[in-house]
């Protein structure tokens, strides 16, 4: 057991956590120091000593703020370095940065269609998603989670009733559940160029496909599919980006309105991604974040708890949301943070806990975090009080 587990008299409700040092494997934290299955910094480069040193460097160079919109004089030579850096690594025409990962399901969701064209949106995307789908003229029609055949009779009603363009959306790797879209299926419905597939990949970006993402897990053409990602997963910062085909790019650019009426992503966050993104696809951090993945699965199945997720995102079902929260508490006590996550955000009787393993993590951690948990329930899923 750790001995470095926050005492019961200050354990804090989850969501008041506050962070007074880097988020890494272990979180210094005004609940105590506690060992983080919790923040999906897949790679563990949020506080890389290479990533860090880029930030610096470029807020000497060009201060702490872009000071306008990109399409104004926000824009840097950092931000074109960066896109070229994505083209490059993810084998895409072309990208542009955006200001954060929700910002680019805007800018897409509600630049590339107009009214009476259709979007369809699968039940479980993330709400960056289901807010764009708000934001946008086109209609939305919601289908049942990865359920193609939904997705492909939705595609036919569409255009019988007229649509001129129709964008299917999901995204990769679905952060509830951990589970992957079906993207070479979805691909396959793209019969001609007014059928767009978009794909959140925040989850993906640094993790499948070796780092690539979901296209390249799938087997996908990028430049068929239109990619959003986040910078602040693997990548360990902040921002985002919308990756693919050239004309949508930059149609993005002339029509994104969260792209064109937000300020540019800040100097020292760009230089921050660009040296992360070189760091995920030039050191073996992706084959280590994958290694502790089979590894943790393996040591929970060896006390008998089952995770089926195929990516480093595990949920543990336990069902019941006031079981859910005892057991995350437990875990809290014994020094190891993983989310509890219950309603809205899960069904009512799908509460789980949620442990995000990363390439930063040892052996130790690993065991560690799998021995509390066997600690803090039963098998048949009762508290351990």
């Amino acid at each position: 057991m750790l001995d470095r587990s926050p005492s019961e008299e200050r354990l804090p409700p989850f969501t008041s956590i506050q962070l007074t040092g880097a988020n890494n494997r272990w979180l210094v934290t005004t609940a105590g120091t506690l060992l983080n299955f919790s923040a999906p910094n897949y790679l563990g480069l949020a506080d890389h000593p290479a990533v860090v040193s880029a930030a610096h460097e470029a807020l000497n160079r060009f201060g702490s703020g872009p000071g306008a919109g990109p399409t104004v004089s926000g824009r840097s030579i950092l931000h074109e370095e960066l896109e070229q850096a994505l083209s490059s690594h993810l084998g895409v025409d072309s990208a542009v940065v955006m200001p954060s990962g929700s910002a680019a399901n805007h800018a897409v969701l509600a630049g590339l269609v107009q009214a009476g064209d259709v979007i369809i949106s699968d039940a479980l995307n993330h709400a960056s998603i289901v807010d764009g789908c708000r934001l946008s003229p086109a209609d939305v029609r919601v289908v049942p989670h990865r359920s193609v055949a939904a997705v492909r009779d939705a595609l036919s009603s569409a255009r019988a009733a007229g649509a001129r363009r129709v964008l299917i959306v999901t995204d990769g790797v679905f952060s509830v559940d951990g589970d992957i879209a079906d993207l070479a299926s979805l691909a396959s419905l793209r019969t001609d160029e007014d059928i767009l597939i978009v794909v959140d990949d925040a989850h993906g970006l640094g993790v499948l496909g070796q780092g690539r993402g979901t296209a390249a897990y799938a087997g996908v053409d990028p430049n068929t599919v239109i990619t959003t990602s986040s910078f602040s997963k693997a990548l360990g910062g902040f921002g985002g980006a919308v990756t693919g085909p050239g004309w949508a790019i930059e149609q993005i650019r002339e029509r994104g309105r969260s792209y064109i009426f937000s300020a540019a992503l800040p100097p020292p966050l760009t230089a921050a991604a660009s040296a992360a993104l070189e760091l995920a696809f030039t050191t073996p951090l992706i084959d280590k974040l994958w290694t502790n993945q089979r590894r943790f699965v393996a040591l929970l199945a060896s006390y008998g708890f089952a995770i089926r997720s195929p990516t480093p995102l595990l949920p543990l079902v336990l069902g019941d949301h006031a079981v859910t929260m005892q057991a995350a508490r437990a875990l809290l006590r014994a020094g190891v943070l993983a989310v509890p996550l219950g309603p809205p955000v899960t069904p009512a009787d799908a509460a789980r806990i949620r442990f995000v393993i990363t390439a930063a993590h040892t052996d130790d951690d690993l065991a560690t975090a799998a021995d509390a948990l066997d600690n803090a329930i039963t098998r048949r899923n009762r508290i351990l009080l």
